[in-house]
This record gives structure tokens, C-alpha cells and sequence, in this order.
């Protein structure tokens, strides 16, 4: 039953795959940038 309901939303899931995916690419980058900002405002605070 499962397996038929799948073949059935095929289009749903691969619209749900081709929106998430460059969510989840956001998500990431928008972390990794906010991780390298906190690591710069802490270098920033012990100036050399």
C-alpha cells in the first residue's frame, strides 16, 4: 500500500526534493557564515 501511495506522489516528492535540497543549501551556508562571523568578532576582540 505504502509502496503504491509512493508511486503515486512521485511528482509530490520530487517537487518536495527539488524545493528542500536548496533549502537545506541555505540553511548550511547561512550557518557557516554566521560560525565564520562569530570566529572573526572573537579574533577582532584579542588585537595583535
Amino acid at each position: 500500500m505504502s509502496i503504491e501511495l509512493l508511486r503515486g506522489n512521485r511528482g509530490i516528492q520530487s517537487a518536495i526534493l527539488s524545493v528542500g535540497w536548496p533549502v537545506l543549501y541555505l540553511i548550511t551556508v547561512l550557518q557557516t557564515l554566521f560560525m565564520i562571523k562569530e570566529l572573526v568578532r572573537r579574533q577582532r576582540g584579542f588585537t595583535v
